[in-house]
């Protein structure tokens, strides 16, 4: 039987875990022929990563990549492909236990009149594993939950105590008065509590599910009152307990109201999420509480990313935020231990050349083309530079060794491997070949048309991306033009800062190691000192003792606004708002402290492959499924695809990929997360 021919464009993480999924098993490595298109010199798209061979190695990243414990699909993939890895590259393959360090502690920024007040969460661990034997987290499970949190902080607070649930507690809070009003309304929740239990057990004697419902929004609409009425000043110190009780019954009561434990959480997408709490009755002090405002920081959840205009649609926005409050096993975050670029990129990319898949790099895709007969007809491209030996000939890794006999490792090189290409000079010369804007008209054409060089394909490429190359399609398809008019994307700015003396000596906020929710730009920090081992020594044996990550959303600047502006505004930043969240850089005229600052790397990713996904109110529903894309032979991958997650993340990414094999070849038969009833 003859193989389907299939052509994968695009090289990010929808890409690979498509062609993982659909070379999974040695059946399926029989079934298909696999050819995968990428521009430029490597493969991860906004995960890739590269060492710097002019600068000891150091690592340069898009941004700050933290996986999410409740990354199932993700580590689904993970584990067989670390497996198959070792097998592939022993002498270079990253131990699977060496690879991811958990991470449970954040601080999230809330402001606080002329200044700002930090709220610290430190998750529990458990002894699970991301990606092994999840369970479902249902919208019912999920209410069940949240009734039980209330109950529990309600409980807590009424004794005068902070009611901490899993945020950290501080000292010399002041707690209202006690209050037999508290008390009955955490005996309630209670009772509440155990009628959904029941329910969800099936026992038949109790009510039907509408009248719970009915009691429970009653009783967080109580809950809203009781804390809104107890006052703006309580408490004067330390996170905002009362706001965060207020939050919670909020969302409670949305859940009861709109029916999402029966529903699911798209009824609620039309509308961005604090104008849901608002519309269930939300003070300012709920929906301006930092557990909810890090969604949108977390999530680059501004309109073009200007930080004064939060949009993501409420649905999208609840799932996202309860599926990892809820969701996670063993931590919350799973840190990579070196680049995302060679901790998952690198296993992508030499066990899938191992299954037998054919990567072609320097190809730029130019536009997909539909044909009379209702299929995609041509795929055409730009071949950017020819390797020595054939177009997939190129070998796009480098070892990397940290220091004299360490174990080395294999990475991306930050630009091209010249000597491996037979027009070398012409390449050189052809500005950036990873970037859509910057690589404009270089190259000679080539297309992949339909029977001859392909028989299906699978559009992995970014939504930015799309919007250049998908233009034809939308000509013959209102659903293609819908959805490329109203997805929302938006540039990120991304920092990375090397300093001569350790991360403890900041102060402030460095303790918990991640930071959210602060001013723009650079609204999220990350402490990743403990990558400065994996680069290598300068020129007098030293290594820098700490390294910061700085992201966040920025508008987008145009025509020679770009040139240096990454650097322009992360210095900026430093100046006017480093030294608050880090009093410990402050010179003695409580000015940044410059001295000490050893490298820096910044950049801003407004070309269209680098623009992060968005989620905005009233655009989910104009997203196309990965099996519909509305031509026979043409399937999508991504993102930005509907996907039941419909966020930038690359745990939606990877759903994505399985749902888009899955219409290929039949499998995955199941899928975590596809749907938010099972």
């Amino acid at each position: 039987m003859s193989k389907t021919r299939i052509a994968i464009l695009g090289g990010g993480s929808a890409a690979l875990a498509t062609a993982f999924e659909l070379t999974r098993t040695p059946e399926l490595r029989a079934r298909h022929d696999i050819d995968l298109y990428q521009i430029g010199w490597r493969l991860g798209g906004k995960c890739a990563s590269s060492r710097n061979r002019a600068a000891r190695g150091r690592n340069e990243e898009h941004g700050l990549h933290v996986l999410g414990g409740f990354y199932h699909n993700v580590f689904d993939q993970l584990h067989p492909l670390y497996a198959e890895w070792a097998g592939v590259s022993p002498a270079t393959a990253i131990p699977a236990d060496k690879a991811f360090r958990g991470h449970n502690t954040f601080t999230l920024m809330q402001p606080d009149g002329d200044g700002w007040r930090a709220m610290c969460v430190e998750l529990p661990t458990n002894d699970l594993v991301p990606g092994l034997n999840p369970e479902p987290v249902t919208p019912a499970e999920i209410l069940g939950r949240i009734v039980e949190w209330l109950g529990v902080g309600l409980r807590k607070l009424a004794s005068g105590d902070p009611p901490a649930l899993w945020l950290r507690a501080v000292e010399d809070w002041d707690a209202p008065a006690p209050s037999q009003h508290l008390d009955a309304l955490a005996d309630r929740g209670e009772a509440l509590t155990s009628d959904l239990a029941a329910h969800q057990a099936g026992q038949r004697h109790l009510p039907p599910i509408g009248d719970l419902l009915d009691r429970i929004g009653a009783h967080a609409l109580d809950v809203q009152s009781a804390m809104q009425s107890i006052g703006e000043d309580a408490p004067p110190k330390g996170p905002d307990w009362i706001g965060v009780l207020e939050l919670i019954a909020t969302i409670t009561r949305g859940f009861a109201v709109d029916g999402l434990a029966e529903r699911g959480f798209d009824v609620i997408n039309d509308v961005d999420a604090v104008a849901w709490l608002r519309r269930h009755g939300g003070s300012d002090r709920a929906v301006t509480c930092p557990l909810l405002q890090a969604g949108y920081h977390y999530s680059f959840g501004f309109v073009d990313g200007d930080w004064r205009l939060p949009d993501i649609a409420a649905g999208v926005g609840m799932r996202g935020l309860l599926r990892m409050v809820f969701g996670y096993h063993g931590s919350v975050f799973m840190h990579m231990v070196g680049g995302m670029g060679e901790v998952v990129i690198a296993p992508y990319y030499e066990v899938l050349r191992a299954r037998g898949v054919r990567f072609h790099f320097f190809h730029r895709i130019e536009a997909l083309v539909p044909g009379a007969d209702g299929r995609l007809a041509e795929v055409r491209m730009r071949v950017q530079a020819n390797p020595i030996g054939g177009s997939d000939a190129y070998r796009p890794l480098i070892d990397h060794l940290p220091e004299e006999g360490a174990r080395p490792r294999r990475a991306w090189p930050e630009a091209p491997l010249y000597e491996q290409l037979a027009d070398a000079d012409a390449a050189r010369a052809g500005g950036c070949l990873e970037k859509w804007l910057d690589s404009a008209g270089f190259g000679a054409p080539k297309s992949l048309l339909a029977d001859r060089d392909f028989d299906l394909c699978v559009a992995a490429m970014s939504i930015g991306t799309l919007r250049e190359t998908a233009a034809p399609l939308a000509e013959v398809s209102p659903t293609w033009k819908t959805m490329l008019d109203s997805a929302g994307v938006t540039p990120t700015i991304a920092a990375q800062i090397w300093r001569g003396e350790p991360s403890d000596t900041f102060h402030g906020v460095r303790e918990d190691g991640l930071m959210t929710g602060y001013v723009a730009p650079h609204d999220t920090w990350g402490d990743m000192s403990f990558l400065t081992t994996l680069e290598q020594c300068d020129g007098t044996g030293q290594r820098p003792a700490s390294l910061s990550y700085l992201c966040g959303p920025i508008t987008a600047a145009v025509g020679p606004a770009r040139s240096g502006r990454a650097d322009l505004e992360t210095e900026a930043w430093l100046a006017d708002y480093a030294t608050h969240i880090f009093p410990g850089l402050a010179d003695c005229d409580g000015a940044y402290r410059q001295a000490g600052e050893l490298e820096r790397y910044a950049r801003i990713n407004d070309d269209p492959i680098d623009l992060y996904v968005c989620s905005p109110a009233g655009s989910i529903d104009k997203r196309i499924r990965p099996e519909e894309s509305g031509f026979d032979n043409l399937f999508l991958a991504g993102d930005w695809t509907r996907n039941n997650f419909d966020c930038g993340a690359v745990e939606t990414a990877v759903l994505s990929a399985k749902l888009c094999a899955r219409a290929i070849c039949g499998e995955p038969a199941v899928i975590y997360g596809e749907s938010d009833l099972a």
